[in-house]
């Protein structure tokens, strides 16, 4: 879809934003829009929410997002987006998302290529989850010592991308690098 002929654009026109259709947009981009900032391709997609219910909750929920984003974390994601854009010599768009977790997920017109999982909007409340899953997974007899990561870190969603990350990019030293399937980069075998 991702037309200027759909409720969703008027939408964005209505809230005084002026989105651009997405260059190398992908499937399932659909509605989906551009909202350039300093050269990087920031995208909003609502997923239809807004389009097929006429519910703008998430659409506001994902610009707000995206303002938090740029406003911390946008020369991490300006570095990974140039070399993204470098290494696959295409147009790369990065979605932020919104949710208890932010995050920007990088991709083209050949799909997703890898999701940078940054802060919690809400941290406390956060803790509070993990705190009561921990304790249902304690009644049920699990394992309750599991870590999560410490600071943002990349998820590569696909192989035909590991050696893009395998080489440690220059943002390695701020950012750990984790493969959706378990490569560690140690074997040439795995990545085929």
């Amino acid at each position: 879809m991702n037309s200027v002929m759909t409720k969703t654009f008027a939408k964005y026109l209505r809230l005084g934003i002026i989105p651009r259709t997405v260059r190398g947009n992908w499937q399932d981009g659909d509605y989906m829009y551009s909202l350039y900032h300093d050269s990087v391709q920031y995208t909003i997609d609502d997923y239809g929410d807004y389009e097929i219910d006429s519910d703008i909750t998430y659409l506001l929920d994902c610009l707000d997002a995206r303002s938090r984003v740029i406003e911390k974390n946008h020369t991490l994601v300006k570095e990974i987006y140039e070399y993204i854009q470098k290494y696959e010599q295409t147009d790369i768009w990065v979605r932020v998302n919104a949710g208890m977790q932010l995050s920007a997920t990088f991709g083209s017109e050949d799909g997703v290529i890898a999701t940078l999982m940054l802060d919690f909007v809400d941290k406390e409340r956060f803790d509070q989850i993990v705190d009561s899953v921990k304790k249902i997974m304690r009644q049920n007899g699990e394992n309750t010592n599991v870590s999560l990561p410490d600071g943002y870190f990349l998820v590569v969603q696909d192989r035909q991308y590991y050696d893009m990350f395998d080489n440690a990019p220059p943002f390695c030293e701020d950012i750990e690098i984790h493969f959706i399937d378990g490569y560690d980069g140690g074997d040439d075998n795995e990545k085929k």
